[in-house]
């Protein structure tokens, strides 16, 4: 379940993991351009965060993403706008 920040999370112990998702030219919020955007996991849930960058080029979008993730591949039950996430 995806939520916005700051539901439920306030005083967690631990800091959260971040998952980083590359999203194609399709996204309705932003149309004709690569969005990355950045979500916190915790324990047992996966949260929003404001956090996002743009870019003319898949190349251009991953080159921001911080260095020693790990990339996954879409699956295919995933939006059809998703190309690939970081951990």
């Amino acid at each position: 379940m995806i939520q916005p920040k700051n539901q439920s999370t306030a005083g967690s112990p631990d800091p959260p993991m971040n998952q980083y998702c590359v999203y194609g030219p399709g996204t309705s919020d932003l149309p004709g351009v690569y969005v990355c955007r950045r979500f916190e996991i915790y324990p047992c849930q996966l949260v929003a965060t404001p956090d996002h960058w743009t870019g003319k080029s898949l190349d251009e979008v991953r080159q921001k993403i911080p260095e020693g993730l790990f990339c996954l591949p879409r699956f295919p039950e995933d939006d059809p706008n998703i190309i690939e996430v970081w951990l």
